[in-house]
């Protein structure tokens, strides 16, 4: 996680959500944006920007494990590599997520 003063890192919660977001994807970590005033999920692995989704409660609870599990795509903006660039590649990948 790169430093931002404005967002305070949670890795000890009441019901372990942000333990369980890491069971779903490893590479999820949980912020909390003081300026907006809301929970964040993060990844690092995913290009561009690392963030995933704004956790649309407002606090964490099970409801945010749920929504993680209906909205996560595993491929998508993960650097699993170059495959845009290999026919074989991409042709795996097109039919990995359809």
């Amino acid at each position: 996680m790169k430093r931002n003063p404005k967002l305070v890192s949670v890795t000890d919660d009441v019901y372990f959500i942000a333990s369980r977001l890491k069971e779903i994807d490893p590479t999820y970590y949980v912020v909390y944006d003081i300026t907006k005033r809301r929970y964040e999920v993060h990844s690092d692995e995913q290009r561009g920007s690392s963030l995933c989704f704004v956790v649309p409660y407002d606090r964490l609870d099970a409801r945010t494990v749920d929504y993680a599990l209906k909205t996560r795509n595993a491929s998508f903006c993960k650097m699993a590599g170059d495959w845009r660039k290999d026919p074989l590649r991409r042709t795996r990948f097109k039919e990995e997520i359809t």
